[in-house]
């Protein structure tokens, strides 16, 4: 295909093309460094990015490109991107698995012209760079998704996400959506710091999200860093089973509700003073007065920390449900239904 040159201006159309199994050599030379690759695969990219486009004449026409399984070499050229940053926001650069290539192909500034296909990464090994499978961190039914953003991202209202090997979350993972979370005995544990502005937690469901836990894995937190939950807008958690570790409290309802039917709960981090672990379960103070923050326990063990009689709220607090209480066994508290209490 033409167009070698950031110069020969030809109104060149590809559209659903797939290179494949080739080995792509290209010398010619252009205004941006990948511009010898951009007549090879068709590939478009910035049309800001050449200045002086003769009058009449666009870059890189309506381009829809596949790279698959091909070796590309730039002629001693050092290519820094190959969706060639020419032509129209139209065109689209996508790179499937296999092949390699003697420089990054794109650049992260440049995702909106070029991409590797869904589930797909770039991966460099002394200087040579091939597209791989991008490790499965959840699933929804049989699809896979590499990171657990990407699957609450593509999930609709009522699915669950299964999480399929233990990662570190970078941020605050949002959930907005009515999702149960199947940890499938699986850990959920920051190595980062992610408390940073109104972000307070490993999760955090807000806007009317609806949340529910399982599973029997683990969401660990930080060390002096954040808390396991966070609920706020209204949102709802409900925690069926798991180990769930916090700092100065494991689970804090902001605006919204909390039902915890079972699971471990401690914290790393302490309160100051004499009751180090009086916010383990913690309630905004004004909105658990007001109604609009509430904490229901109807089962799990809580250590150092009394769910039916506990300061969290002021004196005597009990966020046990109606028919449970707590009982005390070496440190840790048990909720249980009161008649399964002699």
């Amino acid at each position: 295909i033409g167009h070698a040159t950031g110069n020969a201006w030809g109104n060149v159309t590809v559209v659903g093309t797939t290179v494949n199994g080739n080995t792509i050599s290209c010398t010619g030379t252009s205004k941006e460094k990948a511009g010898s690759l951009f007549g090879t695969v068709g590939a478009a990219g910035d049309p800001n990015a050449i200045p002086d486009v003769p009058a009449g004449k666009v870059a890189g026409v309506f381009v829809e490109a596949t790279v698959s399984g091909n070796t590309v070499v730039s002629g001693g050229t050092t290519i820094t991107t190959i969706c060639g940053r020419q032509g129209t926001g139209t065109g689209r650069l996508v790179m499937n698995a296999g092949g390699s290539y003697d420089a990054r192909p794109y650049n992260e500034s440049d995702s909106a012209w070029a991409s590797c296909v869904a589930g797909y990464d770039l991966s460099e090994n002394a200087g040579i760079w091939t597209v791989v499978k991008k490790a499965e961190v959840a699933k929804i039914g049989d699809t896979s998704y590499g990171s657990i953003e990407e699957a609450l991202a593509a999930a609709t209202d009522g699915q669950t996400i299964t999480i399929v090997s233990d990662f570190a979350p970078a941020v605050t993972i949002q959930v907005n959506k009515q999702i149960t979370i199947d940890l499938a005995g699986h850990t959920i544990a920051n190595t980062a710091d992610l408390w940073v502005g109104n972000n307070w937690s490993i999760f955090s469901v807000k806007n009317g999200g609806n949340l529910t836990i399982t599973g029997e894995g683990i969401i660990d937190a930080k060390e002096n860093d954040c808390y396991a939950f966070d609920v706020c807008d209204g949102a709802s958690l409900t925690i069926v089973n798991g180990t769930i570790i916090g700092n100065i409290s494991a689970v804090y309802a902001n605006k919204g509700n909390v039902t915890i039917n079972g699971g471990a709960f401690s914290i790393k981090q302490k309160n100051s003073g004499s009751d180090p672990n009086k916010f383990l379960l913690n309630c905004l103070d004004e909105n658990y007065k007001n109604g609009s923050a509430s904490i229901v326990v109807k089962g799990g063990s809580f250590e150092g920390f009394n769910p039916a009689n506990n300061a969290a709220e002021g004196a005597g607090t009990n966020f046990c449900a109606e028919g449970y209480t707590a009982i005390e066994n070496d440190g840790v508290w048990t909720v249980k239904e009161a008649e399964e209490v002699i």
